[in-house]
């Protein structure tokens, strides 16, 4: 059965943004007065907690309104200037567009810096639909906003899979019932077992080139 339809997470998989998000929590942890963490601790957060919870997971109820306010002021200063897609990214799309797969982003980032982000690399002729942390009552993976994506119909579970890089993407495409991919570049994914597992994003060319 031929794949028609990807679903991605944007942070981490298609756009390059981990070290941004590191450099925003080191400025946030200095301005709270925290010890900082390290790259790994911050992208296996980033992968599992959603926007709404993770500054009190990580900062305290004392500190999470201080440390959201200081990790937003860095992040709408630096997105765009730090934002680079990841090598074989745009060849994912492209290869999609070309083929009429179907392309879709869920993700727990912010939609106004996301729709800046897909605009700057000039990508917006590849997503038919997109939703963002904040625009639903619940965030990503809850089994309410996966259905939302699709207006409570998805796809064919046989027809559609995840490109993700954290345990949360794994989680929705539990949700579809569909085949998840993570895309572990530097090994160090910890989260629930995904169905694949890569580190280069032309193997995801290859993988759904080659669906059976």
């Amino acid at each position: 059965m031929k794949i028609k339809t990807v679903v991605f997470d944007w942070d981490g998989t298609l756009a390059d943004t981990i070290p941004l998000i590191k450099m925003a929590y080191d400025a946030t942890f200095e301005a709270v007065g925290m010890e900082k963490m390290s790259y790994e601790q911050i992208k296996e957060l980033s992968g599992k907690f959603s926007n709404r919870n993770i500054f009190q997971i990580v900062f305290g109820e004392n500190l999470a309104t201080n440390a959201k306010t200081a990790f937003y002021d860095f992040i709408d200063k630096n997105h765009l200037k730090y934002l680079s897609p990841f090598d074989g990214a745009e060849a994912i799309l492209d290869f999609c567009k070309k083929n009429n797969i179907s392309c879709h982003i869920l993700t727990n980032k912010n939609r106004r810096y996301l729709d800046a982000e897909i605009k700057q690399l000039g990508w917006n002729k590849y997503f038919d639909r997109i939703l963002g942390a904040g625009e639903r009552e619940h965030d990503k993976p809850h089994p309410d906003i996966c259905m939302n994506l699709f207006d409570n119909t998805p796809p064919p579970a046989e027809e559609m899979i995840v490109l993700g890089d954290g345990d949360a993407d794994v989680a929705m495409a539990q949700v579809w019932g569909c085949p998840a991919v993570i895309f572990d570049e530097k090994g160090t994914y910890k989260g629930r077992p995904a169905d694949y597992r890569i580190k280069h994003l032309q193997e995801f060319i290859t993988l759904i080139k080659h669906w059976e």
